[in-house]
This record gives C-alpha cells, structure tokens and sequence, in this order.
C-alpha cells in the first residue's frame, strides 16, 4: 500500500483519483487495473503500476503511476 505521504507530496488530491476495491487478492485487481489503460498520477503518461492508498477521509484510492514517475517516488534508504 501507498504511503498517503506520497500523496501530499505530489500536490495530489485523493479524491481526484477512482475508488479501489476494499479487498482484492494480490497483484490481480493491478492487473486488471492496468487492462483499463489509466494516466500516470504525476506525468500523465500510460500507467504501468498500479497501487493503492488509503486515507480516513476518501478510503482506499487506485494511485496509477508510469516505471519511471514509480522509481522516482519510491522512498529509499533505511527503515
């Protein structure tokens, strides 16, 4: 799951982004995600990641990112 963090950091509103389903088995709601060709959140470009956030006010939110905008918001570093 995507840290909300993430979110706020890219000036992201979390209801702007689809509803994601409360539960689903790993990596195959992704998939079928990603079947459905969405934007990337940050650039706009064919998503090819398909995660998901959850935060008090919306629930859990489909945050859709492209390989290059993922590498470039993934925390690095130590715990």
């Amino acid at each position: 799951m995507i840290d909300a963090g993430l979110l706020r950091s890219l000036a992201i509103d979390p209801s702007d982004l689809d509803p994601a389903p409360p539960w689903t088995p790993r990596g195959s709601a992704g998939i079928q995600r990603l079947n459905g060709r969405h934007p990337c959140v940050r650039c706009g470009r064919l998503s090819t990641v398909a995660g998901v956030v959850e935060t008090p006010e919306h629930g859990r939110r489909w945050v859709d990112r492209c390989v290059p905008c993922l590498v470039a918001t993934t925390p690095r570093g130590g715990p």
